[in-house]
């Protein structure tokens, strides 16, 4: 089985406007596998990803 995964950060502001605080960033995990095309999405918040 064979499956790619990627990552990436969402942060949310408010009509463009004003710092993106930590407290504001989420990461965003997601994969696939390539041999049944199964789609997977799954939301991290800060303080729970490990470096």
């Amino acid at each position: 089985m064979e499956v790619e995964i990627d990552e990436t950060k969402v942060s949310r502001r408010k009509y463009n406007v004003g710092r993106v605080t930590q407290t504001h960033k989420e990461w965003l995990v997601g994969g696939i596998c390539r041999e049944t095309g199964q789609v997977f999405l799954e939301r991290v918040y800060v303080g729970t990803r490990t470096r």
